[in-house]
């Protein structure tokens, strides 16, 4: 019984070591980062926080007496892009760092923000991701949604463009599961392409995640359960 008990144990803790979600198993992307220097802005009534990469900053407004903020992109001085989301100012100082990198596969350099959720529970799992395309001269596409957890992108059919991959919560018969969807932004639109590579997929969570894609939900079902668009998706101009 003694060696029936440490040998669970330890399966136990290495697969929660090494588990893996299927979809980690395709090249993830990789960021330059730069970290969010967070103060207070005694003129606005407010908090600020900047972060500089290159000839752009990335400025972020929030007061405490609003319940919005404001994200600002700037070259070289000159605010290119502006965002105001329904967050409040709690969520600026649980952001950082922000990630860089070419995600659409154009040669430019876009921005990524994940802005992590101050509920509690499995709320505080989900997180407003914030996306900034860069189209070239300085002109920015720019949309959100909220998603469970920080996942990086994935090129799945390498191609050097690099997938979204949007994670929800579901319960089906009494159980429930994580569901992935694959998103993929190409030319001023953000499409599901799940479908094309076999998705979507769920995983069971029990005590914690299965990280094995399961069966129990038919393909049908699956299929219903696939978002065209992401939960919340938002766009800017």
């Amino acid at each position: 019984m003694k060696t029936i008990l440490i040998s669970a144990l330890f399966l136990f803790f290495f697969t929660g070591i090494f588990a893996q979600y299927p979809i980690e198993k395709y090249p993830a992307i990789k960021y330059d980062t730069v970290n969010i220097k967070h103060g207070e802005d005694k003129r606005a009534e407010g908090f600020t926080g900047i972060a500089r990469y290159k000839d752009y900053e990335i400025k972020f407004l929030g007061s405490q007496l609003s319940d919005s903020s404001n994200i600002l992109l700037y070259h070289k001085g000159r605010v290119i892009k502006k965002i105001k989301l329904e967050v409040d100012i709690a969520n600026i100082f649980l952001t950082s760092p922000i990630f860089i990198a070419d995600i659409d596969g154009n040669g430019l350099l876009d921005f990524k923000i994940d802005m992590p959720n101050d509920g509690s529970g499995n709320a505080a799992n989900y997180e407003t991701k914030i996306y900034l395309f860069n189209k070239g001269s300085n002109r920015f596409d720019a949309f959100s949604f909220y998603d469970l957890f920080s996942n990086l992108e994935r090129d799945i059919d390498h191609d050097g463009s690099y997938e979204i991959i949007g994670q929800v919560y579901h319960r089906y018969r009494g159980h429930a599961y994580y569901v992935f969807d694959l998103y993929s932004y190409r030319k001023g639109k953000l499409s599901n392409v799940s479908s094309k590579f076999s998705y979507p997929i769920a995983v069971q969570y029990l005590w914690e995640p299965t990280y094995i894609k399961t069966n129990k939900i038919p393909t049908k079902v699956l299929k219903k359960l696939s978002a065209k668009n992401p939960t919340y998706l938002t766009w800017y101009k």
